[in-house]
């Protein structure tokens, strides 16, 4: 543990301490090595303090941590309150037969149990536990107690009876869906599924974001003779016209793909899903091996996700919202784990669901499409601003700038941006509506937007819309038509979906949909009324 402690010293302060240096050759020298010195000192004493002041045990009933020097902490968990046991093994932990362990609850994430560096076997050994306490806890809830009293009675079998034992078999009633055997594998990502996933992932360019942020930590320890050396490469190769501008614009995106084809092999490589039971086992990593358990009944969404160049190739990935954060995770560990299949063809998502969350209902959603009818109206702010901008660069390609390159691209800069903006909206109307308002019982909402050149298709249930909002201008209640938005609660986050142009009675439907009830709207003296509250 000390050994790891270390390496993470080293890796957690390396660009501060060269920051450090950087500063004491233009500045103090003292002041900043010592700086240094107490970074480095302070986070030792910090981990080699945390060492030796944690201990863990089991119980025959619970998990007990026990950690602190000044301020004692005693932490313990039954385990039969145990929500998930998710295992990492880094490339360190690997040869030695070691894994971390973040052990939690249904409450909050951050009061995790995290066992650091002990043997790879106690993650079976308190799974194993988990489901044993969890079976006894079901076996002996009330609700199942009452379930077996009503059966023997309804069996006409008195437990009172001392003259005839109670032999009654408790009444069978087939599932309507059958549940897979343990260890069922859901999806494995192969390699090919892999690159394909990175070389259609648009937030690889966000690594430019990350490149900028590196260079600005380190920009003042470059040397000025760099900076300027690299600003005069930069004017010439421009300078030279526009085949060394492609050329450039080539190279960064080969790079930008190279990055993100590491990154998604350090997260997804060896992707597996398994339906264990009642949980979902997943696996995954290549430096970095984790396993992560999540409970079905935590999962309180499903959104299918097809970024552009995705649905150009058929493909999509597939996410799950969860009732709580993942204990001891990063916001891109979340991610990581949220996004339950990072590729599959659009066809087998919902055959992969069926066996994912057999308790759900995967038929293909028979959807209303609400905009198609109002496509002029939304297309209306994007036409007028377009037309506006291109006669303000006409006028002053005129007037300043001619029509040289400079002129040119400002044409084509704005002509581009309307484009992208009439694409957008375009692609608004052509995907968003929801599932027909038929009142079903199993309560199933599904809505489908589209965000940029992305389309989401969100299935949950309806009593996880925590309220609606209706909107409209008076242009849009004039042609009887309004926007609606839906707030659902995923994890104790707030989550709007909106859908645009939704015509007053199919906005009525929605609602009834939601609430599982027809709507009748009423005036203020009681008298029903057809007026959607937007109108009164």
């Amino acid at each position: 543990m000390l050994v790891l402690d270390a390496y993470h010293i080293v890796r957690d302060n390396l660009l501060q301490v060269i920051a450090f240096i950087g500063l004491s050759l233009h500045g103090s020298k003292l002041l900043w090595l010592t700086l240094a010195v107490v970074l480095v000192v302070g986070d030792a004493v910090f981990r080699v303090t945390r060492y030796f002041t944690t201990r863990y045990r089991f119980t025959m009933d619970a998990l007990q941590l026990r950690s602190g020097l000044l301020n004692r902490s005693n932490r313990e968990l039954s385990y039969a309150r145990i929500h998930a046991v998710n295992g990492e093994q880094n490339i360190l932990l690997r040869p030695l037969g070691l894994t971390d362990i973040t052990v939690s609850d249904a409450s909050d994430a951050k009061d995790a149990i995290v066992l650091r560096a002990v043997p790879q076997q106690l993650v079976a050994q308190l799974e194993e536990r988990r489901k044993q306490y969890a079976d006894r806890t079901n076996a002996t809830s009330p609700a199942r107690l009452a379930h077996r009293e009503a059966a023997i009675t309804v069996a006409g079998v008195s437990e009172a009876s001392p003259d005839k034992p109670v032999t009654a078999p408790e009444p069978h009633q087939p599932p309507a869906i059958a549940i897979p055997p343990p260890s069922t594998l859901v999806y494995r990502a192969q390699t090919r599924d892999l690159l394909v996933y990175a070389l259609t992932d648009l937030g690889i360019f966000a690594a430019i974001a990350v490149v900028y942020g590196l260079y600005s930590q380190l920009e003042d320890i470059v040397p000025d003779s760099w900076k300027a050396r690299a600003q005069s490469a930069a004017i010439s190769y421009v300078s030279h016209g526009i085949v060394f501008v492609l050329a450039i614009l080539l190279a960064l995106w080969l790079l930008l793909a190279l990055v993100s084809v590491i990154r998604t092999m350090l997260r997804f490589y060896g992707f597996e899903v398994w339906r264990s039971g009642s949980d979902l086992v997943i696996r995954k990593g290549l430096v970095t091996k984790s396993t992560v358990t999540i409970p079905v009944a935590r999962i309180q969404s499903v959104s299918i996700e097809r970024s552009l160049l995705r649905r150009l190739c058929g493909l999509a990935s597939v996410s799950v919202g969860l009732s709580s954060d993942l204990a001891n995770a990063s916001q891109q560990d979340e991610e990581t784990i949220s996004r339950v299949i990072p590729v599959i063809g659009e066809r087998q998502a919902l055959a992969a669901l069926r066996v994912m969350m057999p308790q759900w209902r995967w038929d293909v959603p028979a959807l209303t499409y609400t905009a198609r009818a109002h496509r002029w109206f939304m297309l209306r702010w994007p036409l007028r601003v377009g037309v506006v901008a291109l006669a303000v660069v006409v006028a002053v390609n005129a007037r300043v700038l001619g029509w040289g390159l400079p002129g040119i691209m400002l044409m084509v800069a704005a002509a581009g941006a309307t484009g992208v903006w009439l694409a957008f909206d375009a692609l608004k109307i052509r995907v968003q509506g929801f599932e027909d308002g038929v009142m079903l019982p199993d309560r199933r909402l599904v809505v489908q937007t589209a965000s940029l050149l992305t389309v989401r298709t969100l299935f949950t249930k309806r009593y996880r819309v925590q309220s609606v909002a209706r909107r409209a201008s008076v242009w849009m209640l004039a042609r009887g038509f309004e926007q609606v938005t839906l707030l659902l609660y995923i994890a104790d986050d707030p989550l709007s979906v909106s859908l645009d142009s939704v015509d007053t009675p199919v906005a009525d439907v929605l609602v009834a949909h939601v609430a599982g009830m027809p709507v009748g709207w009423c005036d203020a003296v009681g008298v029903p009324s057809d007026d959607s509250p937007i109108r009164g």
